[in-house]
């Protein structure tokens, strides 16, 4: 009979080893997952975006940009830009959406990865 020890390590390593795989399945945490602004890939890390900014006029924009951990943060932060006003200036797709609503223009933008990407570390 293996002694508590062998028991206990035996339990923590099946553990830790199904947590680390659950991690890399996993793609999205959406709540509503049809509309993932990343089709269900949000939690996508170091990847490239793109972004299009449709207007009512029929007018569009392409933004690309990149988010070094999940798409999903970073389009969090992107959401805050866009409606609130101290912060429109933070990035050129902000500046676009506000310059588009001082304008009455109505606008909707569409998410898509392009690429991923290895993080970059200086000195590395």
């Amino acid at each position: 009979m293996p002694s508590m020890g062998v028991i206990l390590k035996n339990h923590n390593k099946s553990v830790l080893e199904t947590e680390g795989q659950e991690e890399a399945v996993r793609q999205c945490n959406c709540r509503d997952k049809p509309n993932c602004p990343l089709q269900g890939h949000c939690l996508t890390t170091s990847s490239i975006y793109q972004a299009d900014v449709l207007t009512e006029d029929g007018g569009s924009h392409t933004y690309f940009g990149l988010a070094e951990k999940d798409f999903k943060t970073r389009w969090s932060n992107r959401g805050r830009s866009f409606g609130t006003e101290k912060c429109e200036s933070e990035t050129e797709l902000s500046k676009l959406v506000w310059e588009l609503g001082s304008r009455s223009i109505q606008c909707g933008i569409e998410w898509r990865a392009v690429a991923g990407c290895g993080s970059c570390r200086p000195g590395s």
